[in-house]
C-alpha cells in the first residue's frame, strides 16, 4: 500500500502538506473542548483527563526529532504515509477505548503519527521548493497552521455537541485517512 506510484510528478500540492501539518494542531485543538464530556463519560479525574492531552503533545514533540532522521534514510513520502495510517489507527483505538488509561495510550500512538505528518509536510516543502517559491510555500502552511487550532477550538465544542467527543475522534480520523490518501496519490 505504501508504495503506490503517484499519479502525478512534479511539486506536490501545498492544500496536502497543510493538512499533513495541520494533523497535530488537529488533535489537540479538537479534543481541548470536550475534556469534561470525556471525562465524565469515562469516570475520570481531572489529572487522568488532562494526560489525554498531555500525552498527545508530548508524543508530537519527541516523535518529530525521530521522524526527520527516519525520513532520510527511508524516505519523505514513506514517513508521511507510515505517519497518516499511525495517526488513524490510533484515532481508532482512542475511539473505542473503554477506559482514560486506554485512551490515553491511544492518544500517544496518535501524536506519534501526526508527529511524522506534521514534520514531512514541512520537509516535503523545503525538498520540493526552492528559494523565493520555498519562502512562500512555506509562509502559506505556516498561515495554515496557526489558523487550524482556531478553527478547531471554536468548532470543537459545537461538534461535540452534536457527535460527542468519541465523534471528535472520528473526525481526527477521517483527516488521517484522508491525508493517507491524498499523500498516497499525489506525493
Amino acid at each position: 500500500m505504501f508504495m503506490l506510484s503517484p499519479v502525478r510528478r512534479g511539486p506536490p500540492s501545498v492544500g496536502i502538506l497543510i493538512l499533513a501539518v495541520a494533523s497535530a494542531n488537529l488533535g489537540l485543538s479538537l479534543l481541548s473542548p470536550v475534556i469534561t464530556q470525556l471525562r465524565q463519560d469515562l469516570l475520570a479525574t481531572a489529572d487522568e483527563a488532562q494526560l489525554v492531552l498531555s500525552g498527545f503533545m508530548i508524543s508530537v514533540a519527541l516523535a518529530q526529532l525521530l521522524s526527520g532522521s527516519l525520513s532520510d534514510r527511508f524516505g519523505r513520502r514513506y514517513i508521511l504515509l507510515t505517519g497518516a495510517v499511525v495517526f488513524s489507527l490510533g484515532g481508532v483505538g482512542a475511539m473505542l477505548a473503554g477506559s482514560v488509561g486506554q485512551l490515553v495510550g491511544f492518544r500517544i500512538l496518535q501524536g506519534v503519527g501526526a508527529a511524522a505528518c506534521l514534520t514531512m509536510g514541512r520537509v516535503i516543502v523545503n525538498d520540493s521548493f526552492e528559494g523565493a517559491d520555498a519562502a512562500r510555500k512555506m509562509s502559506i502552511v505556516s498561515s495554515a497552521q496557526a489558523i487550524v487550532p482556531l478553527l478547531g477550538f471554536g468548532f470543537g465544542g459545537v461538534i461535540a455537541e452534536f457527535i460527542g467527543w468519541r465523534g471528535s475522534i472520528a473526525i481526527m480520523v477521517l483527516g488521517g485517512v484522508l491525508i493517507l490518501w491524498l499523500a498516497a496519490r499525489f506525493i
